[in-house]
């Protein structure tokens, strides 16, 4: 909850950092996690875009512990936004694509995949300098069997130090909600947002947003298909810079809503992906591409 206002946060990132163990918050600010015995002795971070991170031990957590966050002060700095049609925009980002993924197999939440963005081969632009305004964003959804899904777009920093995805260089939410039931892209107007980004490589993420009941639909519809179909579960690896990198290949099934990725070689070897499978977790080099582009003007 807000410390302030008292009123409920939705979609706060919970869990063990760097653990398989995350949630989101609901969209009335309610969570339900199930921590293993193995876990008892670590603390629950929760973090929310525009709020100071709080971190409370396991131990002394009850069912109806109420958690308070604090917004954090920033000073942002003033971009105005002038309308002008004849401003140039360029295109980063990754728009091949040969196959589908999603994170949305398992019982945790806030599971999220980040493309590198990084203005060089395949698409380099002399013109376009740091800082970048950015203008719109897409992703590509290849299916989706919900009603309706929602999606929280990130800007996250380059840790020059691990090569992964760092801090959050906006601090808004940007939720994306659509009823798309084929593959087709989502475009998200940034324009508005005023976002300049300083830094010459940074990630662009997408992070699933699913309430308790979508969750535990989606992990019921896996289940059963792996109960009745054993031998189209496998566990496929990939080699990148040299690693066997893993995945679980559902055969014949896609529950939820899955992104468009790229496993061509070209595509592997021009830019980097990571994704994490759940809340705090641990940012994993991918054996695949995001399909999702951005778009910058000098700022």
């Amino acid at each position: 909850m807000d410390a302030k206002s008292k009123l409920p946060l939705p979609y706060v990132n919970i869990g063990i950092i760097d653990q398989p163990v995350g949630t989101l918050s609901n969209a009335d600010g309610t969570f339900s996690l199930s921590i293993p015995v193995s876990y008892q002795s670590d603390s629950l971070l929760f973090t929310s875009l525009g709020y100071s991170p709080q971190k409370i031990s396991i131990r002394s957590l009850t069912e109806n512990s109420l958690i308070f966050l604090q917004q954090r002060a920033i000073q942002l700095q003033e971009v105005r936004v002038v309308a002008d049609k004849n401003v140039k925009v360029y295109d980063l980002g990754n728009k091949l694509s040969d196959n589908s993924f999603t994170c949305s197999d398992s019982a945790s939440a806030g599971a999220a995949m980040a493309l590198l963005i990084d203005n060089k081969f395949p698409h380099f632009h002399r013109k376009l300098t740091t800082p970048y305004l950015l203008q719109k964003a897409a992703i590509l959804i290849g299916t989706n069997t919900l009603s309706e899904f929602k999606l929280r777009l990130r800007l996250l920093e380059y840790d020059s130090l691990t090569g992964l995805p760092g801090q959050d260089l906006f601090d808004k939410n940007i939720i994306i909600t659509s009823r798309l039931q084929r593959e087709g892209w989502i475009d998200i107007d940034l324009s508005n947002y005023g976002i300049r980004i300083d830094q010459p490589r940074f990630f662009l993420a997408f992070e699933w947003i699913l309430d308790d009941n979508d969750r535990r639909w989606v992990l019921n519809q896996y289940k059963e298909f792996a109960i009745a179909n054993p031998q189209r579960v496998k566990i496929d690896t990939i080699v990148v810079e040299g690693k066997k990198i893993p995945h679980v290949n559902w055969r014949g099934i896609s529950v939820g809503t899955s992104f468009r990725v790229s496993t061509l070689p070209y595509s592997l070897k021009n830019y980097q992906c990571f994704y994490r499978t759940n809340s705090q977790g641990a940012w994993i080099r991918s054996s695949f591409i995001l399909t999702a582009r951005l778009f910058a003007s000098n700022g």
